[in-house]
């Protein structure tokens, strides 16, 4: 095993540079990283974190959402040594407060705007962040807060340093051991109280191998990135899995687009929550009203068998009817390979499910060896 996330992303580059390792949707177009092409700009943006001080040990926090620019940044911090935070776009400032002052958070990115103003409103409350970088620079030209930063400055600044010095980066890399702290994340105790948990590379990669072999995944699958990278329950089945496993990860363009990226980008695996997946169904509930008589007599009638239920030519006639025609709507046509992450479905959603020939397999909440910060 690859001792740390880092040593993984290097180690996909030097064996298979130019395959596809992210996509990521800008502007209704799916554009394309290669492993070596993530990489070199991993490399740039860790570059730039020394130039700007981070150290080994150092927490730095990322807010946004699954886009390219948060996994690279995630990335060069951790092959420094460094402890990556992700924090919830959902959560209230206090949560975010606490966070970034429980983990002596110092530098910090942030997706756009929105969340460059939570961070702020952070500051304000005396949290400790003095350096914030922002990747969307939109509505933020007027802004002329103190250690306020472009990523593109910070990438920059990274590219010459390593220019000068082109050994820096792969000695910080080869410092990374598997014990070392990867990421903390932030949860509520049984007493409903904030704590911060960190794991360590290990952790991380063991739950993700363990996970991928009960799939069988492969470096030739296709991936959408739906779930929060700020999730304890969901950090085995992202990039940590991604990058054990070498598929494409590829990102959506924000929340609300991720219906329309599952029947574009088509994944054979698919790690969901159950909130996402009973909103989808919710959503197939209300299309179905708009279909044909006969398609909606016939999805009212069966959606809660269990395909040994739908045997014979009524169970023929809903798959060919109403079971393919939904999955391939939804973008799960080729889906092989499905995790629930989190509580169990409500019972008609899971048979709804079941009745697509899509079983989701639950996923242990929380990797093993966890412990608080």
């Amino acid at each position: 095993m690859n001792a740390t996330l880092a040593h993984c992303l290097h180690a996909h580059a030097q064996r298979r540079g130019a395959a596809p390792a992210l996509r990521a949707k800008q502007l209704g177009i799916w554009q394309t990283w290669s492993w070596n092409e993530l990489a070199t700009l991993t490399r740039h943006i860790a570059c730039g974190l020394a130039e700007a001080g981070l150290q080994r040990g150092d927490t730095i926090a990322l807010l946004g959402d699954n886009r390219p620019h948060l996994h690279a940044t995630m990335l060069a911090a951790q092959a420094l040594g460094a402890v990556a935070l992700p924090l919830c776009t959902s959560g209230s400032i206090e949560e975010l407060a606490f966070a970034l002052d429980a983990a002596s958070v110092r530098r910090a990115f942030a997706e756009d705007q929105e969340q460059v103003d939570k961070l702020l409103a952070c500051r304000d409350r005396g949290a400790r962040p003095a350096v914030l970088w922002f990747d969307r620079p939109r509505g933020l030209r007027h802004y002329r807060d103190a250690g306020l930063e472009s990523l593109g400055t910070l990438i920059d600044a990274g590219r010459r340093r390593d220019h000068r010095d082109p050994g820096f980066f792969d000695a910080r890399l080869a410092q990374g051991q598997a014990d070392d702290a990867a990421a903390r994340f932030v949860e509520r105790n049984a007493d409903g109280d904030l704590r911060l948990v960190t794991l360590s590379h290990r952790q991380l990669l063991q739950r993700a191998q363990t996970a991928a072999r009960a799939a069988a995944l492969r470096h030739r699958d296709e991936v959408l990135a739906c779930l929060s990278p700020a999730s304890l329950a969901h950090s085995a089945a992202g990039a940590a899995q991604w990058l054990v496993c070498g598929y494409v990860l590829s990102c959506p363009e924000s929340p609300e687009t991720v219906p329309t990226d599952l029947r574009e980008i088509g994944p054979t695996y698919y790690a969901a929550s159950p909130h996402l997946l009973q909103a989808q169904f919710a959503e197939l509930q209300e299309r179905m009203h708009e279909a044909g008589a006969l398609r909606r007599r016939l999805f009212e009638r069966f959606p809660g068998r269990t395909p040994p239920a739908l045997g014979g030519l009524r169970g023929a006639a809903w798959r060919l009817l109403i079971g393919a025609p939904l999955r391939n709507a939804i973008g799960l046509s080729r889906v092989r390979a499905a995790h629930l992450l989190g509580d169990s479905l409500h019972g008609d959603v899971q048979a709804f499910y079941r009745a697509l020939r899509l079983e989701f397999t639950p996923l242990t909440d929380v990797p093993q060896g966890g412990g608080a910060a």
